[in-house]
């Protein structure tokens, strides 16, 4: 049985992976900060107690594994300390990587971020970029090889944060406005197949783009009164006008204060431009099909209905 080392299994997309790697007949251990999040796990999981920042506490994490999975990291816009982020997201990898290597593991697959192609509008993005550079530059030449997977915006049952939170709260009624962009989104089942898969393909060190489909907000509204037979009163924002506000920079904070959301500069830019990415590459070369738009809605708007207090 092939045993997979797996970092930021708690997430969102790390329990997603560690479910889709048991399901498949893999072993999985998992690199675990907290009592918290290892009470989280399936009970045939092996918990190694450490700090993915803490570079001792990466020692025998990839022993006798076949592959390391990395997920872990800081997906946030607005960060305050942008120098944890950095080390979380950028130095934390090459240490991953180097672990990998010492246990003489064949190969580490890397989980990217569509946002780190094309346009960078977050230091979030600027963090995935550089953490795949540093990866492509560790592996030159050497064995363990690394694979690069960069999902769009990631949805489905049990995303809470980010865009999840959008899509929840437009369910919910709180929200009453939208900005006018567009999106690629892949499934979380989806993400985590590919991930799963990835640690067989013949892909290099290619960024694979995981993206089932794109569609604009208004879309994106339509397919969510389909699905709940609901009519939900929202305006849509201009995204020019949107970006215009950026410019206020720090003012910004306290007007988020008096709206219950965080806003700066940064969240903005990524709010108001169109993410519009390709995952059929990726596709054919793992060799999967993604579910559609409508199915995963569906499963979100499901899994929303059962956990009203997520």
């Amino acid at each position: 049985m092939r045993m997979a080392a797996v970092t930021g299994g708690s997430g969102t997309v790390g329990s997603a992976t560690v479910r889709e790697l048991l399901e498949h007949g893999w072993r999985v251990r998992a690199l675990v900060r907290s009592e918290a999040a290892a009470v989280t796990f399936p009970s045939d999981v092996e918990i190694i107690r450490g700090d993915v920042g803490k570079f001792a506490d990466l020692e025998g994490l990839a022993d006798g594994a076949d592959t390391v999975f990395h997920i872990a990291g800081v997906n946030s816009l607005c960060a305050k300390d942008r120098t944890s982020m950095w080390a979380t997201n950028v130095e934390a990898p090459v240490a991953v990587y180097e672990a990998a290597v010492r246990a003489g593991v064949r190969r580490m697959v890397h989980i990217s971020s569509a946002a780190a192609v094309g346009p960078r509008t977050s230091f979030y993005a600027e963090t995935k970029w550089a953490a795949d550079e540093r990866l492509r530059a560790a592996a030159s030449g050497r064995s363990t090889d690394v694979v690069l997977v960069a999902p769009s915006s990631v949805q489905g049952p049990g995303r809470v944060t980010g865009t999840g939170k959008l899509i929840l709260d437009l369910i919910d009624g709180k929200l009453n406005f939208m900005i006018d962009t567009a999106i690629s989104i892949v499934d979380i089942a989806d993400c985590a197949m590919a991930i799963r898969l990835a640690a067989d393909a013949d892909v290099g060190n290619d960024r694979l783009i995981i993206s089932g489909f794109t569609m604009t907000t208004r879309d994106a509204l339509g397919l969510l009164a389909q699905n709940t037979d609901r009519h939900f009163d929202v305006r849509f924002v201009p995204s020019g006008i949107v970006r215009a506000v950026a410019w206020l920079g720090p003012l910004l904070n306290p007007i988020g204060r008096k709206l219950g959301v965080e806003l700066c500069a940064e969240m903005i830019r990524t709010m108001s431009v169109d993410h519009i990415h390709d995952g059929s590459d990726a596709a054919r070369r793992l060799a999967m099909t993604y579910r559609s738009a409508s199915e995963t809605f569906r499963r979100l708007i499901e899994w929303a209905e059962t956990n009203p207090s997520a």
